[in-house]
């Protein structure tokens, strides 16, 4: 009888205990009905206030191996990625000096046209030379050239004028690329579960928390997606900055290992050149204050002269009355 009687009281004892298991179960969340993604963003005191998402989630590092990598985005290998699909910028920077502004000016543009480009931005100043000495002209061009016909364009430059200096650039930015759409990716898997647990929410202060959290990943998202956009512009499209210079001659660039004869000879002949555009540019001005010298002849004519033979006159009586 009293074996039984303990049987009873276990049996009992055990059903209580299952009871409080079991509601203490229903009562953990009204919204988090999956405990592992729910241990991420449940707060260490049991309260949706605390919950937060750090402004850089970590993302997929991509590290540049010789073959292999130890992160993977969006299921591929990031070897895979930055051996098929490398993401590069070119830019490029072109001076130019021209005799023929319009000339010149027309074949970049044309070039442009042709390669399917557009005018970035242009800065023309000066005005056309028209003695030695004016500085002429100048045009800063920025060119954004599709990066199919990017060489076929710089091609084309070396036969406007006469290239003063070029230089070409190219960066590498697959790694920001990919890491930037790892990024978008997790923040937009993010946003999904925010807005399961604002669906499944009922308490007020909870769903204040999750909307002011999802505005916070939204603003993020847009943020990266304006990064990829910038990135895909700058790719898709290379950049050439052409300085284009009007003058009279072209700028001489000579050897630096040159004999003394040679030294002499280009010595002289600057000498003379030097002594004609001197001579030249004395008979231009000369020229050009022809009438001024005219009318200041004739004033002198006019008025010296008279004044002069005045003089004379009175000198020839004093002499006469002296006698």
């Amino acid at each position: 009888m009293k074996k039984l009687l303990c049987l009873l009281l276990a049996l009992i004892v055990l059903a209580s205990a299952g009871c409080a298991a079991a509601e203490s179960e229903s009562n953990y969340s009204s919204y988090a009905e999956e405990p592992a993604d729910a241990a991420d963003y449940m707060y260490e005191e049991g309260s949706y206030d605390s919950y937060d998402v750090p402004a850089e989630a970590p993302a997929p590092e991509a590290e540049e191996t010789a073959g292999t990598a130890s992160s993977s985005i969006g299921g591929l290998d990031e070897a895979e990625y930055v051996q098929n699909d490398r993401k590069l910028i070119y830019t490029s920077e072109y001076t130019i000096e021209t005799k023929a502004f319009e000339k010149d000016y027309s074949l970049i543009l044309d070039a442009m046209e042709k390669a399917g480009g557009f005018v970035s931005s242009e800065n023309t100043s000066g005005t056309k030379p028209e003695v030695y000495g004016d500085a002429g002209r100048t045009a800063h061009l920025t060119l954004r050239i599709p990066v199919g016909k990017y060489s076929a364009f710089l091609d084309g430059l070396e036969g406007v004028g006469s290239v003063l200096s070029k230089s070409r650039s190219t960066e590498d930015v697959t790694t920001d690329y990919y890491d930037n759409e790892a990024r978008i990716e997790l923040y937009e898997k993010h946003y999904e579960k925010l807005m399961g647990y604002l669906e499944k929410a009922t308490d007020m202060e909870d769903i204040i928390s999750i909307e002011r959290e999802m505005n916070d990943v939204l603003y993020t998202i847009d943020e990266l997606k304006g990064n990829k956009r910038y990135m895909d512009d700058r790719i898709e499209y290379c950049t050439a900055h052409i300085y284009l210079n009007e003058v009279v001659e072209y700028s001489e660039v000579t050897a630096t290992k040159e004999s003394f004869g040679d030294r002499v000879s280009e010595s002289f002949t600057s000498v003379i050149k030097w002594l004609g555009r001197f001579f030249e540019g004395f008979a231009v001005v000369f020229i050009s204050a022809l009438p001024v010298l005219a009318i200041l002849a004739a004033v002198f004519f006019a008025i010296f002269l008279p004044v002069r033979a005045a003089k004379r006159r009175k000198k020839r009586r004093q002499e006469q009355n002296e006698k």
